[in-house]
């Protein structure tokens, strides 16, 4: 069989598609849709792959499975094994047992492709805490190999069974409905009960846009973009002017949309078929001689060339840079960053990809034996760091006397978070009460997203086991409150339904209090719409002020609804860490990185949470039963917090507190409670 004609322009496809991935990783605001570059590196790969396999069939009349998935094996799995490496050893020497114990995880679900599955139950691709998992960017290795799993063996079936362009309608056919099932799930959601199957922590459920963004099925169709190329005719323009404009276009739908979409743009799953097209376009379409100086320059053709290999290398170091310093990206660093991504990556592709790939041995069984032994061995290592460092509590062997003194205080640091924060072990609708002194009616009822729930343990251990209230605390992934559209995710339930509970609940307990408690700042800037009330439209919220504004007068309509007598407390923004690292895993760091990255146990407080506790402190200072409470002042004074006294830690992660840091603060405003309360629920 003769050999498959190279196309030296998707060489630099593939650099643009990698370079679109590192500069959205490298936090340039230009380009925060880069994370498109991989839809784009997908639909090269669909197309690569069904071109190589329809060619070695229509020229064979059979196909080679064995050698195929050896050949992707050997194209794949070495660099992959260099780079978790890499990490691990990074891992080993930066890592609190915590993060750690994190990694290997993620190293086993890497090296049996399921990583996409393992990093969708942790977080959102866009979380600010997946933003520091060194292994995050392989989920899409992950869904690549699963496709090689199921692709290859349907297209052989499709080109057993059709011919001539029967084979190309079909894979349209295909397109249109893998498009059309992403599309409705986009519309219509899934159950509940399937997006917390896949979530890990109950505390944190899995969203819609985390599920249709890691999963295979709602990326077949741009695999399958990249496969219908190969049945399409070329694009019939011969002038160079038609030549040019065509890949203008192209290129614009690729561009386009990696300088305007973020994580927010509604159906975003299905509106990345934009950049597929282009990528398309430009696969497809005959080369203009006016971009001969990217498709064939020499530089950016091994950008290209090593584009796999920049991407498993570009986000650890990345990744290592922001564990280590604990700050933002900024120019010079970013320089700094990028220039080391490409250097170290050019290295590898040039000393170790390219000779492990050119070098076989002497007959297909030892080369297949070698490469079986090399993932085995990848796969049973991983599966062995991983049970052991479980099993040694994240190697705390690593740590300092000090540390490990601390660790002995607060127990194993093991999901930190998971275990400690304020609302670990409570049901996201729990009725808090003291057995011993039972009673009928609610005193409290709170209501709110996890910043209600972290004040629980607080709640629990104060106004309940000490003074015998009985509470009602709810937190959910909605903003509830009248006339508020949630456009969160993570938002699977009617929060109208939500809201109109709690006023039944209030009205069959009229002595009850009510309680908000929100992350206020980001329930209002990243999940929600405020419609005017007299025009209907949505309310520009990107106006701060107006903002805070329109807000406490949805507070003070829930108010009206409730009843002016009743009384209404609202519990400000906690405070927040700038920085994405928890206090924590910074705390536990193995101690000889102190220098680098020292750890203080204050911080200074943000001002755009003084901004907004400020406002509504003002706006609700005069207002008859409605109380504003700011729940900063049990930490800061003068603009500096605290993390930590003595051995008692107050956060769990960047804004949560933990259970030490609830009791804290409804210990400091115990008093301001009660007194709120009406006389019949104090204690006597």
């Amino acid at each position: 069989m003769s050999k498959l004609k190279y196309l030296d322009h998707i060489d630099s496809l593939r650099a643009l598609a990698v370079l679109l991935v590192l500069f959205f990783h490298l936090d340039i605001h230009l380009f925060k849709g880069g994370f498109l570059g991989v839809d784009v590196f997908f639909v090269i790969s669909g197309f690569l792959i069904t071109r190589n396999i329809s060619y070695e069939y229509q020229n064979t009349h059979r196909f080679n499975f064995t050698r195929f998935y050896y050949r992707r094996v050997k194209r794949l799995l070495p660099s992959f094994l260099l780079a978790t490496v890499f990490t691990f050893l990074l891992g080993f020497l930066i890592l609190s047992p915590s993060g750690l114990i994190e990694l290997t995880d993620s190293m086993f679900m890497g090296s049996v492709a399921l990583s996409n599955f393992y990093f969708l139950g942790e977080s959102g691709y866009f979380d600010t805490a997946a933003k520091l998992k060194p292994l995050l960017h392989t989920w899409s290795l992950s869904v690549e190999e699963q496709y090689y799993f199921v692709w290859p063996l349907t297209l052989i079936l499709i080109l057993k069974v059709f011919r001539k362009y029967k084979k190309s309608l079909l894979i349209l056919f295909l397109t249109i409905l893998a498009v059309g099932f992403t599309f409705y799930i986009n519309t219509t959601g899934v159950s509940p009960k399937v997006l917390d199957f896949f979530s890990h922590h109950k505390e944190s459920p899995v969203d819609l846009l985390s599920f249709l963004f890691f999963l295979l099925p709602f990326r077949t169709y741009e695999f399958l973009i990249g496969a219908l190329l190969v049945f399409a005719p070329a694009i019939p323009i011969k002038n160079e002017k038609g030549k040019f404009l065509l890949a203008i276009f192209g290129f614009l739908m690729i561009l386009l949309p990696a300088t305007t979409f973020d994580e927010n743009l509604t159906y975003l799953s299905v509106l990345n078929i934009i950049p597929c097209i282009g990528i398309g376009i430009l696969i497809n379409a005959p080369t203009s001689k006016y971009f001969n100086r990217f498709f064939y320059n020499t530089f950016i053709r091994q950008i290209g060339n090593a584009s796999y290999t920049i991407y498993l290398f570009h986000w650890p170091v990345i990744v290592f840079y922001k564990l280590l310093f604990d700050k933002p990206i900024e120019f010079l660093s970013g320089i700094i960053l990028f220039t080391l991504s490409i250097v170290l990556s050019l290295f590898v592709y040039k000393y170790y990809e390219t000779p492990f790939r050119h070098n076989t041995w002497k007959t297909h069984w030892l080369e297949y034996s070698k490469m079986g032994f090399i993932m085995f061995t990848f796969v049973l290592g991983s599966w062995f760091i991983k049970t052991d460092v479980m099993k040694n509590q994240g190697w705390i062997w690593r740590l300092d006397e000090k540390n490990l003194e601390l660790v002995e205080e607060i127990g194993v640091p093991i999901k930190y978070h998971y275990a400690n924060w304020g609302g670990a072990n409570y049901k996201f609708e729990s009725i808090l009460e003291n057995n011993r002194r039972p009673k009928q009616s609610l005193d409290m009822v709170w209501l709110g997203d996890s910043h209600s729930g972290h004040y629980a343990a607080g709640i629990d251990s104060v106004l309940v086991k000490k003074h015998g209230s009985k509470v009602e605390i709810s937190y959910v992934s909605c903003f509830v409150l009248p006339d508020i559209i949630s456009t969160n995710e993570k938002c699977t339930l009617d929060a109208d339904s939500v809201l109109n509970s709690k006023i039944k609940l209030l009205e069959d307990n009229p002595d009850a209090v009510m309680v908000l408690s929100y992350y206020w700042r980001l329930r209002l800037f990243s999940t929600c719409e405020i419609p005017d009330d007299a025009s209907g439209e949505a309310i520009d919220l990107s106006d701060k002020q107006n903002a805070y504004y329109a807000m406490c007068e949805k507070i003070e309509k829930l108010h009206s609804m409730l009843g002016n007598e009743r009384k209404i407390i609202v519990i400000g923004e906690s405070p927040t860490r700038i920085g994405g690292l928890n206090y924590i895993d910074k705390l536990l760091k193995p101690g000889y990185l102190a220098f680098i990255s020292p750890v203080s146990s204050t911080f200074t407080l943000d001002q755009s949470l003084v901004e907004i506790n400020d406002f509504m402190s003002a706006y609700f200072k005069d207002k008859k039963n409605l109380v504003f409470i700011d729940p900063t002042q049990a930490f800061c004074e003068d603009g500096t917090c605290l993390s930590q006294f003595n051995t008692k830690i107050y956060f769990s992660d960047v804004d949560h507190l933990s259970k030490v840091g609830s009791v804290h603060v409804m210990e400091y405003f115990e008093d301001k409670f009660l007194q709120i309360m009406t006389p019949d629920t104090k204690t006597r």
